[in-house]
């Protein structure tokens, strides 16, 4: 279907884009309109809801090389921050009475402190931190799907982003858009796939996967935007709640770098095409906790809080 005559990554382009069919392609249009507009309020009292997070887990933070440069509060431990109301391990289980997700059937109906602090070691726990962080912000269930799983609202976003697509109306707060072909802004949420499921490194893949069946996913918030990157906050990071810092490419586009893609790595070791003339491949380092196979930006759309709620925060 596709010519040989175009470039391979163009080719590649348009038999995904061919593929995805024309509700997608508007979709891509819409993700690339919003982009460039400033964000919603609502966006900055999410950014502020993670931040005020952030401090009171420790503060723990990873450099745009991805590195750890600072540690925060582990999320089972006694440790609180001074302005804090409670310890660390109580701070995680409020995020999960926060998101409505409820407890492990495991730990029946009365745990005790000492069952509650030995779950947190392995119950995963970054999707309920989201949630968390979209109830300050006073979302409802039909704009934010509620969930212990990343996969529920992510999935939710591509539903409403076809049904936005084909002219349907949405309240969904989010949009699923390529991150490697879309701007970042505060308020987005970055989403990759995880553990087993790391190979749904492009948005395409993990499109599909989600139709078909459970993917272990994450997604970290954007908090702040420069000119030269961006910073996210994610929970379960590093056990607690960490802010990283992610360059943006020196082209103006306002992209992740590509340096943190798994699927350039990728497609550069496998030698589908040339690095651009004059480019070092020093440019692609290993980015260590940074590098991940980030595929998926959910996008905030406009207003999608009421004016009233919005004037209560």
């Amino acid at each position: 279907m596709c010519s040989r005559a175009v470039s391979r990554r163009r080719a590649a382009w348009l038999c995904a884009a061919f593929a995805a069919g024309p509700a997608w392609a508007q979709a891509g249009d819409a993700c690339q309109d919003t982009m460039r507009q400033p964000s919603p309020p609502l966006a900055h009292m999410l950014a502020a809801a993670a931040l005020r997070e952030h401090a009171l887990m420790g503060g723990a933070v990873i450099d745009a090389g991805g590195g750890l440069i600072r540690q925060g509060f582990a999320e089972a431990e006694q440790d609180r921050a001074p302005d804090s109301d409670r310890p660390t391990w109580q701070r995680v289980w409020g995020y999960w009475r926060s998101a409505s997700a409820g407890l492990p059937a495991a730990l029946g109906a009365r745990p005790s402190p000492a069952q509650l602090r030995a779950t947190l070691v392995d119950q995963p726990w970054s999707a309920v931190f989201i949630g968390h962080v979209m109830r300050q912000a006073a979302l409802s269930e039909r704009q934010f799907r509620y969930s212990a799983s990343h996969q529920d609202y992510v999935r939710a976003a591509f539903a409403s982003t076809e049904a936005e697509a084909r002219g349907g109306a949405t309240a969904y707060a989010y949009r699923a858009c390529d991150l490697g072909a879309t701007a970042p802004r505060v308020g987005d949420l970055l989403c990759f796939a995880r553990d087993r499921d790391r190979a749904l490194d492009t948005f395409g893949r993990l499109r599909q996967a989600l139709a078909a069946r459970a993917v272990s996913m994450h997604c970290d918030l954007v908090v702040r935007r420069d000119s030269a990157g961006i910073e996210a906050v994610g929970g379960n990071v590093v056990q607690s709640v960490t802010l990283r810092r992610l360059g943006l490419e020196g082209d103006g586009s306002g992209r992740l770098w590509a340096a943190y893609l798994e699927s350039e790595h990728a497609r550069r070791a496998a030698g589908q095409a040339p690095p651009p003339e004059g480019e070092a491949e020093a440019l692609l380092p290993d980015t260590h906790l940074n590098r991940r196979p980030w595929s998926v930006l959910l996008q905030l759309r406009g207003a999608v809080v009421p004016p009233e709620v919005l004037a209560a925060h």
